[in-house]
């Protein structure tokens, strides 16, 4: 079953990639192409997962990633890089993303690393009751 996917992207030639990988698997995606509008999506879309790339303009994606954590903890977020270090990738993950990989990676990995933050979005859910 697919689930609502946000991408903050600013690349467009990336994102449509992406956005093919994620219908291919059933998934359904909305782009936001800066941080501002992703913020904006992130807190008022009811999505089940947040794809984040680092280098976004209005607003980084490191703070984007705060933001959102600081709202729902729980929520999947994987972190998109095209230039990441091992700190700021640590960084990332005390912060509360579920993944940060590294470009260039292929659909496969991405959606793979969405599907398994979902399921384990989905035990905390079942943990909780």
């Amino acid at each position: 079953m697919g689930r609502k996917i946000l991408l903050v992207e600013d690349d467009r030639t990336t994102a449509d990639f992406i956005m093919k990988g994620l219908a291919e698997h059933g998934h359904v995606g909305d782009h936001a192409a800066n941080g501002r509008d992703g913020l904006f999506m992130a807190t008022d879309g009811g999505y089940d997962a947040i794809i984040l790339d680092r280098m976004l303009p209005g607003m980084d994606g490191l703070e984007l990633l705060q933001q959102v954590i600081a709202r729902d903890p729980d929520m999947p977020v994987i972190l998109i890089s095209g230039h990441i270090d091992v700190p700021t990738a640590m960084g990332a993950l005390r912060t509360g993303a579920y993944d940060v990989l590294e470009k260039p990676y292929s659909n496969e990995q991405l959606v793979a690393a969405v599907e398994r933050a979902l399921e384990r979005r989905r035990l905390i859910a079942e943990n909780r009751q």
